[in-house]
């Protein structure tokens, strides 16, 4: 008897992960083709890394950066801190203004995609999935998903918040084992409004006489 109960929990546990691991996929593939379907996208957030320090006094040591992302098509500008990314379509930039230095990004890295589309892809390859809870942040429902490598010798878990409201990105944070916690909170969230095409190139007159050096 107890041998059949014992069976019945385990059935009953793995069907509602089972569920619960369904049920996250299709969030993220409906956020997802949401997503890419906008013509343009521009974002205001907050970014926060948060870092053991090793002091007993001050155990963690926090930095938050102000930031904003334009997206159009797969071209993006992400400015945050001084710097900025930008993926002209083909190719990614780190730019430098204070330095007016621009640094062309190796192919190996160009993989690293901070928009909400290169974010919600995060799940396709190498990650299982699940709910984790809902939460509401200023008067909006978030239904967050968590994200764990199946194999990384950095990341230890991500959880991604969704606004259920808008079916949009509302956060993203990124546990790793150092003891490092990444965090990304969308504070303005505009979708198809006008972007010009030359934010997104280094040719523009914005860079004129910056030197470009590659990595």
């Amino acid at each position: 008897m107890k041998s059949i109960l014992l069976t019945t929990l385990l059935g009953f546990g793995l069907l509602l992960n089972a569920q619960s691991n369904k049920e996250a996929q299709d969030l993220l593939n409906e956020v997802k083709a949401k997503t890419e379907a906008y013509k343009s996208q521009t974002i205001t957030f907050v970014n926060e890394i948060e870092a053991p320090t090793g002091n007993a006094n001050q155990p963690r040591s926090s930095r938050k950066t102000r930031g904003n992302a334009r997206i159009k098509g797969n071209k993006y500008r992400i400015d945050m801190g001084g710097f900025l990314m930008i993926h002209d379509g083909s190719k990614t930039y780190m730019v430098y203004p204070d330095d007016e230095e621009i640094n062309i990004v190796n192919t190996e890295d160009q993989q690293v995609n901070l928009t909400p589309a290169g974010i919600l892809s995060s799940y396709e390859k190498g990650y299982s999935y699940a709910l984790a809870g809902k939460e509401t942040v200023n008067g909006k429902t978030i239904q967050y998903v968590r994200l764990k490598p199946k194999a990384s010798a950095d990341v230890k878990e991500i959880l991604i918040g969704i606004d259920m409201a808008t079916k949009q990105l509302y956060s993203y944070k990124q546990f790793s084992h150092d003891g490092v916690i990444t965090t990304l909170i969308v504070e303005k969230y505009e979708v198809n409004t006008a972007l010009a095409d030359d934010i997104f190139s280094i040719k523009s007159k914005e860079f004129q006489g910056f030197e470009i050096y590659e990595e």
